[in-house]
Parts: C-alpha cells; sequence; structure tokens
C-alpha cells in the first residue's frame, strides 16, 4: 500500500510528445513510478487507483505538479522550452484551492504558465462540470493549456466538448492500435480529427508504435504524436539527452 512515508520513494518519468511533421520533440508528460524497495519500479496502474480510493491522490498529484514544473524548468535550454504535460485527477480539479496550488506549483519553479499543460479525463470532468469548468477556466485564463486525455473513449466528448477550456485532444491509444485495419475505427479517427481542425485546438495521438502510423496520422493533419515510436518514458538525465540529440527518425512514407 502507498501511504505519506511511501511517497518519498516515488520518481517521475518524461515521456516526449513529437512534431509529427518535423519529428522534434515539443514537450514531455510527466508520469509518476514508484520505486518500490522490493518490487522495484512499479508503473501507475499499481498503485494510482488506490490512492485515489484513499485520497492519497491530491497530496501525489500535488507532487507530481511541483517536481513537475520543476523538471520543466530544468529541461529548457537558450532555444527550446519543451511544455510540461501533467495529469490530473478528479479529486484534484474538485479541491476549492485547485487553481492556487496549481499557481503555487508555477511559481515556486520559475515555469510560465504556457509551458505547462494539465491533462484531465473527460469522465473525472463530469463528476462537476460545472465547478471544473470555472477552475479550468481560471487557469487557461492564466495562460495554462487544458488537455483533454484519452478522447473518445468516454460519453461527454460531445455533448460537452464545445462548454469545456479546452486547448488539446488526446486521441487515445484505442484508435490508433487499428488505423488502416479497421474500416470503421479509422473512419472515427478521421473525424476526430477534422473536428479538432474545426475547433482550432491541437490533438495529440497517443500509443504511437509503428512508423506507417505516424505517417497516416501526420496525412488526417493531426499535429502531435507521443508512443513508443519515438521513446518510452525516461528520466530527466535521459529526457535531457532526448532534447540534445532528438529522436530516432524511423517514418516511412504514407
Amino acid at each position: 500500500m502507498i501511504d505519506e512515508r511511501r511517497m518519498r520513494e516515488l520518481v517521475l518519468h518524461f515521456q516526449p510528445t513529437v512534431d509529427l511533421r518535423t519529428e522534434t520533440i515539443t514537450g514531455f508528460e510527466a508520469l509518476a513510478r514508484w520505486q518500490h524497495p522490493t518490487r522495484g519500479l512499479l508503473a501507475p496502474r499499481e498503485f494510482i487507483p488506490l490512492a485515489e480510493r484513499t485520497g492519497l491522490i491530491v497530496p501525489l498529484g500535488a507532487w507530481v505538479l511541483r517536481e513537475a514544473c520543476r523538471a520543466a524548468v530544468e529541461l529548457r535550454t537558450s532555444w527550446q522550452h519543451p511544455m510540461m504535460s501533467v495529469n490530473v485527477a478528479a479529486q484534484q480539479v474538485a479541491q476549492p484551492d485547485f487553481v492556487d496550488v496549481v499557481v503555487h506549483a508555477l511559481y515556486e519553479s520559475g515555469l510560465e504558465p504556457r509551458l505547462l499543460a494539465l491533462e484531465i479525463t473527460e469522465s473525472a470532468l463530469l463528476e462537476d462540470m460545472a465547478g471544473a469548468v470555472h477552475r479550468l477556466q481560471a487557469l487557461r485564463d492564466l495562460g495554462v493549456h487544458i488537455a483533454i486525455d484519452d478522447f473518445g473513449t468516454g460519453y461527454s466528448s460531445l455533448a460537452y466538448l464545445s462548454r469545456l477550456p479546452v486547448d488539446i485532444l488526446k486521441v487515445d491509444k484505442i484508435f490508433v492500435d487499428r488505423l488502416g485495419e479497421a474500416p470503421r475505427e479509422t473512419t472515427v479517427t478521421e473525424a476526430i480529427f477534422a473536428m479538432s481542425r474545426t475547433l482550432r485546438l491541437t490533438s495529440v495521438a497517443e500509443g504511437v508504435e509503428q512508423p506507417e502510423q505516424a505517417a497516416w496520422l501526420e496525412s488526417a493533419a493531426c499535429t502531435l504524436g507521443q508512443g513508443y515510436l519515438w521513446s518510452r518514458p525516461v528520466d530527466l538525465g535521459r529526457a535531457h539527452d532526448l532534447l540534445r540529440t532528438g529522436v530516432p527518425r524511423q517514418r516511412t512514407a504514407p
């Protein structure tokens, strides 16, 4: 079980987000890992659900936010200013002081608000739509970017999208996995990107693993990609290296 003492064993890893046209890194997603003393490095699925059930997700999420902002500042160079994306749980958004927590993390680290993106699932927004919209709009007014994570897997996608202060849509991996194999899913994915362009949102495809997928996504006018094709989540030192050397080029023609 993860508790406040065990939270000291948490570390962050970072997965790059890549411009599909130029294959340059535009930012990173911060992902929590638990460096367990006996079980080794544990992925979020091993402890995040328990943290959500016990209420520890709020202090855990605040820690991730603070550390991710600090890491974003460390990753800046004179010519590179990657955006840092941080996943936010429903319980965090529901806190009355959520905006203050984000503002404090930005102030403490010195990170510019425009270089932070908060990723929130559709289901999290549904739990308190009015409160969530109010808090997210306040942060967006400061320059923080708001992303809908795992887009297309919830029930609110079309009904509520126009009401939400959103800048980025992250299209779930399930749509990327079946590109070109299942005509119906491919058509739905094309429609999502078309809608994203109409609403002037940045689109990010998650879980890209094959060069053919990246080529198809670029042809469909998807803006950014994230996945093992370019890099698995890495520690901060390796993230620095990726910014310096760039990601491997493994593309094929559409």
